[in-house]
Protein backbone atom coordinates (compact mmCIF):
# COMPACT_ATOMS: atom_id res chain seq x y z
CA UNK A 1 0.00 0.00 0.00
CA UNK A 2 1.51 3.29 -0.85
CA UNK A 3 2.28 5.55 2.48
CA UNK A 4 0.14 8.99 2.29
CA UNK A 5 1.31 12.23 2.39
CA UNK A 6 0.19 14.64 4.16
CA UNK A 7 0.07 18.75 4.79
CA UNK A 8 1.70 19.38 8.17
CA UNK A 9 1.32 22.10 10.20
CA UNK A 10 0.12 24.24 13.06
CA UNK A 11 -2.87 25.69 13.09
CA UNK A 12 -5.36 28.19 15.53
CA UNK A 13 -8.37 27.41 13.60
CA UNK A 14 -10.58 26.01 16.17
CA UNK A 15 -13.29 25.33 13.49
CA UNK A 16 -10.49 22.86 11.69
CA UNK A 17 -9.82 21.43 15.04
CA UNK A 18 -13.81 20.59 16.36
CA UNK A 19 -14.78 19.27 12.87
CA UNK A 20 -11.67 16.57 13.63
CA UNK A 21 -12.68 16.16 17.14
CA UNK A 22 -16.39 16.06 16.94
CA UNK A 23 -16.10 12.94 14.44
CA UNK A 24 -15.89 10.95 18.31
CA UNK A 25 -16.31 13.28 20.89
CA UNK A 26 -16.05 10.72 24.21
CA UNK A 27 -12.61 9.59 22.55
CA UNK A 28 -11.67 13.36 22.39
CA UNK A 29 -13.02 15.35 25.18
CA UNK A 30 -10.15 15.92 26.90
CA UNK A 31 -8.95 17.64 22.98
CA UNK A 32 -12.53 19.41 22.60
CA UNK A 33 -12.01 20.63 26.44
CA UNK A 34 -8.74 22.41 25.50
CA UNK A 35 -10.57 24.69 22.47
CA UNK A 36 -11.92 27.01 25.65
CA UNK A 37 -10.17 29.62 27.38
CA UNK A 38 -8.12 29.62 29.32
CA UNK A 39 -6.92 26.27 28.50
CA UNK A 40 -6.53 26.89 24.73
CA UNK A 41 -3.89 29.82 24.46
CA UNK A 42 -1.74 26.99 26.62
CA UNK A 43 -1.97 24.60 23.81
CA UNK A 44 -0.20 23.57 20.52
CA UNK A 45 -2.35 22.09 17.57
CA UNK A 46 0.06 20.09 15.44
CA UNK A 47 -2.10 18.75 12.62
CA UNK A 48 -2.28 16.85 9.22
CA UNK A 49 -4.27 17.02 6.36
CA UNK A 50 -3.84 14.43 3.12
CA UNK A 51 -4.21 15.46 -0.50
CA UNK A 52 -4.24 18.66 -0.22
CA UNK A 53 -7.68 18.92 1.32
CA UNK A 54 -7.91 20.76 4.18
CA UNK A 55 -9.97 18.81 5.98
CA UNK A 56 -7.73 17.60 8.75
CA UNK A 57 -6.69 13.85 9.73
CA UNK A 58 -5.04 13.80 12.24
CA UNK A 59 -3.85 15.89 15.80
CA UNK A 60 -1.14 16.18 18.54
CA UNK A 61 -1.70 18.35 21.21
CA UNK A 62 1.42 19.92 23.30
CA UNK A 63 -0.32 21.01 26.44
CA UNK A 64 1.91 23.37 28.47
CA UNK A 65 0.38 24.21 31.38
CA UNK A 66 1.27 22.35 33.43
CA UNK A 67 4.70 21.76 35.27
CA UNK A 68 5.56 19.11 33.06
CA UNK A 69 3.83 19.03 29.53
CA UNK A 70 0.85 16.65 28.17
CA UNK A 71 0.49 15.35 24.60
CA UNK A 72 -1.85 13.87 23.39
CA UNK A 73 -2.96 12.48 20.06
CA UNK A 74 -6.44 11.99 17.59
CA UNK A 75 -7.10 10.85 14.86
CA UNK A 76 -5.93 8.05 11.93
CA UNK A 77 -2.32 6.46 13.04
CA UNK A 78 -0.24 7.69 9.77
CA UNK A 79 -0.99 11.27 10.15
CA UNK A 80 -0.65 11.05 13.73
CA UNK A 81 3.02 9.27 13.07
CA UNK A 82 3.48 11.65 10.70
CA UNK A 83 3.45 14.59 12.78
CA UNK A 84 5.02 13.19 15.49
CA UNK A 85 8.12 12.78 12.95
CA UNK A 86 7.76 16.37 11.32
CA UNK A 87 7.56 18.03 15.04
CA UNK A 88 10.04 16.03 16.41
CA UNK A 89 12.51 18.44 17.75
CA UNK A 90 10.28 20.14 18.94
CA UNK A 91 8.21 17.83 21.26
CA UNK A 92 8.72 17.84 25.30
CA UNK A 93 11.85 16.64 25.92
CA UNK A 94 9.40 15.29 29.08
CA UNK A 95 5.97 14.89 29.24
CA UNK A 96 2.86 12.78 30.17
CA UNK A 97 1.44 10.93 26.86
CA UNK A 98 -1.72 9.49 26.45
CA UNK A 99 -2.38 7.91 23.59
CA UNK A 100 -5.31 5.23 22.10
CA UNK A 101 -4.15 2.05 21.11
CA UNK A 102 -4.26 2.53 17.54
CA UNK A 103 -1.60 4.85 17.97
CA UNK A 104 0.69 2.26 20.07
CA UNK A 105 3.41 1.79 17.38
CA UNK A 106 4.04 5.54 16.62
CA UNK A 107 5.12 6.85 19.99
CA UNK A 108 7.50 4.54 20.88
CA UNK A 109 9.43 5.83 17.53
CA UNK A 110 10.29 9.42 19.06
CA UNK A 111 9.73 8.94 22.89
CA UNK A 112 11.16 6.61 25.78
CA UNK A 113 7.80 5.43 27.73
CA UNK A 114 8.48 4.67 31.65
CA UNK A 115 5.14 2.75 31.72
CA UNK A 116 2.04 1.55 30.42
CA UNK A 117 -1.20 2.74 32.10
CA UNK A 118 -4.44 1.37 30.76
CA UNK A 119 -7.07 2.79 30.41
CA UNK A 120 -10.57 2.12 29.29
CA UNK A 121 -12.70 5.45 27.73
CA UNK A 122 -16.02 5.05 28.52
CA UNK A 123 -18.79 7.15 27.26
CA UNK A 124 -22.82 8.59 28.08
CA UNK A 125 -25.46 10.79 26.11
CA UNK A 126 -25.92 12.88 29.07
CA UNK A 127 -30.27 12.24 28.30
CA UNK A 128 -29.30 8.59 28.26
CA UNK A 129 -28.28 8.40 32.15
CA UNK A 130 -29.75 5.27 34.10
CA UNK A 131 -30.23 6.90 37.16
CA UNK A 132 -31.53 4.10 39.88
CA UNK A 133 -34.93 4.60 41.38
CA UNK A 134 -33.58 4.62 44.95
CA UNK A 135 -30.48 7.48 44.97
CA UNK A 136 -28.33 8.24 48.10
CA UNK A 137 -28.23 11.67 49.03
CA UNK A 138 -25.22 13.56 47.26
CA UNK A 139 -24.55 17.37 47.59
CA UNK A 140 -22.89 19.40 45.49
CA UNK A 141 -19.48 20.85 47.03
CA UNK A 142 -18.44 24.25 46.30
CA UNK A 143 -15.11 26.84 47.31
CA UNK A 144 -16.95 27.53 50.61
CA UNK A 145 -17.51 23.21 51.77
CA UNK A 146 -14.22 22.69 54.26
CA UNK A 147 -11.48 21.58 52.30
CA UNK A 148 -9.89 19.08 55.16
CA UNK A 149 -12.61 16.20 54.64
CA UNK A 150 -11.90 16.39 50.82
CA UNK A 151 -8.18 16.32 50.90
CA UNK A 152 -8.57 13.16 54.02
CA UNK A 153 -10.32 11.35 51.16
CA UNK A 154 -8.12 11.87 48.17
CA UNK A 155 -4.78 11.00 50.68
CA UNK A 156 -5.91 7.40 50.43
CA UNK A 157 -5.99 7.61 46.41
CA UNK A 158 -2.75 9.36 45.63
CA UNK A 159 -3.29 8.23 42.04
CA UNK A 160 -5.67 10.82 42.06
CA UNK A 161 -5.28 14.54 41.04
CA UNK A 162 -6.93 17.30 43.05
CA UNK A 163 -6.13 21.05 43.99
CA UNK A 164 -8.67 23.27 46.52
CA UNK A 165 -8.87 25.65 43.19
CA UNK A 166 -10.95 22.97 41.04
CA UNK A 167 -13.69 23.49 43.50
CA UNK A 168 -14.20 26.55 41.84
CA UNK A 169 -13.28 25.45 38.35
CA UNK A 170 -14.99 22.40 38.25
CA UNK A 171 -18.06 20.67 39.44
CA UNK A 172 -18.14 18.10 42.67
CA UNK A 173 -20.81 16.10 44.26
CA UNK A 174 -19.83 15.00 47.67
CA UNK A 175 -22.10 11.64 49.80
CA UNK A 176 -22.02 11.63 53.74
CA UNK A 177 -22.34 9.06 56.25
CA UNK A 178 -22.83 10.04 59.87
CA UNK A 179 -21.92 13.29 59.03
CA UNK A 180 -18.83 12.54 57.60
CA UNK A 181 -17.70 12.66 53.73
CA UNK A 182 -17.40 9.15 52.44
CA UNK A 183 -17.42 9.62 48.77
CA UNK A 184 -17.03 12.54 45.94
CA UNK A 185 -16.85 12.69 42.48
CA UNK A 186 -15.39 15.52 40.14
CA UNK A 187 -14.35 16.80 36.73
CA UNK A 188 -11.64 16.33 34.72
CA UNK A 189 -12.70 18.33 32.16
CA UNK A 190 -15.63 21.30 32.41
CA UNK A 191 -16.46 23.04 28.94
CA UNK A 192 -20.17 23.52 28.25
CA UNK A 193 -19.16 25.85 25.31
CA UNK A 194 -17.84 22.56 23.72
CA UNK A 195 -20.85 20.26 24.88
CA UNK A 196 -18.61 18.31 26.83
CA UNK A 197 -16.90 17.28 30.53
CA UNK A 198 -14.56 14.15 31.80
CA UNK A 199 -15.32 12.94 35.53
CA UNK A 200 -12.44 12.17 37.58
CA UNK A 201 -11.17 12.41 40.95
CA UNK A 202 -14.24 9.62 42.00
CA UNK A 203 -13.63 7.85 44.97
CA UNK A 204 -15.04 6.14 47.89
CA UNK A 205 -13.40 5.34 51.58
CA UNK A 206 -12.95 2.40 51.68
CA UNK A 207 -15.10 1.57 54.94
CA UNK A 208 -17.99 2.79 52.37
CA UNK A 209 -17.33 0.82 49.42
CA UNK A 210 -20.03 -0.85 48.00
CA UNK A 211 -23.10 1.53 49.54
CA UNK A 212 -24.22 3.32 46.04
CA UNK A 213 -22.22 6.64 47.58
CA UNK A 214 -20.35 6.60 44.58
CA UNK A 215 -22.68 6.23 42.57
CA UNK A 216 -24.81 9.00 44.05
CA UNK A 217 -22.34 11.19 43.40
CA UNK A 218 -21.24 10.36 39.61
CA UNK A 219 -25.50 10.16 38.96
CA UNK A 220 -26.19 13.47 40.45
CA UNK A 221 -23.02 15.23 38.90
CA UNK A 222 -24.17 14.20 35.58
CA UNK A 223 -27.42 15.48 35.86
CA UNK A 224 -25.51 19.32 36.76
CA UNK A 225 -23.59 18.93 33.66
CA UNK A 226 -26.45 17.88 31.66
CA UNK A 227 -27.83 21.44 32.85
CA UNK A 228 -24.97 23.47 31.93
CA UNK A 229 -25.32 22.33 28.65
CA UNK A 230 -22.35 19.18 28.75
CA UNK A 231 -24.29 16.71 26.37
CA UNK A 232 -21.33 14.13 26.55
CA UNK A 233 -19.85 12.92 29.62
CA UNK A 234 -16.43 10.67 29.16
CA UNK A 235 -14.74 9.54 31.75
CA UNK A 236 -11.05 7.11 31.95
CA UNK A 237 -10.61 4.33 34.15
CA UNK A 238 -8.19 2.05 34.45
CA UNK A 239 -8.76 -1.36 32.44
CA UNK A 240 -8.57 -3.42 35.47
CA UNK A 241 -10.89 -1.51 38.21
CA UNK A 242 -13.66 -4.13 37.53
CA UNK A 243 -15.80 -2.32 40.55
CA UNK A 244 -15.81 1.30 38.75
CA UNK A 245 -16.36 0.06 35.42
CA UNK A 246 -19.42 -1.89 36.79
CA UNK A 247 -20.77 1.95 38.39
CA UNK A 248 -20.51 3.36 35.01
CA UNK A 249 -22.23 0.49 33.16
CA UNK A 250 -25.36 0.68 35.39
CA UNK A 251 -25.54 4.34 35.13
CA UNK A 252 -25.49 3.90 31.08
CA UNK A 253 -21.39 4.54 30.43
CA UNK A 254 -20.30 2.20 27.90
CA UNK A 255 -16.99 1.33 26.85
CA UNK A 256 -15.60 3.50 23.54
CA UNK A 257 -11.90 2.39 23.48
CA UNK A 258 -8.28 1.90 25.04
CA UNK A 259 -6.03 4.52 25.71
CA UNK A 260 -2.30 4.28 27.38
CA UNK A 261 -1.40 6.77 29.82
CA UNK A 262 2.31 7.22 30.79
CA UNK A 263 5.47 9.06 31.01
CA UNK A 264 7.58 9.74 28.01
CA UNK A 265 11.05 10.62 27.14
CA UNK A 266 12.05 12.30 23.80
CA UNK A 267 14.68 10.03 21.98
Amino acid sequence: MTARTFDIRETRDKDLLRELLASDPVAAAYLLGDLVEPFFRQCRWLVASAGGARRLEGAVLVYTGLSVPAVLSFGAPDAVEAVLAYFARELPEMCYAKFPLEHADAFPKFFQLDYMERLWVMGLAAENLQRPTQLREALQLSKSTPIEPIIALYTDYPGNYFEPSQLESGAYFGAYAEGQLVAIAGTHVLAPAEGVAVLGNIVTKSAARQHGYATACTARLVEALAAQGCSTIALQVAADNAAAISCYRKLGFRFQEVVWQTRATQL
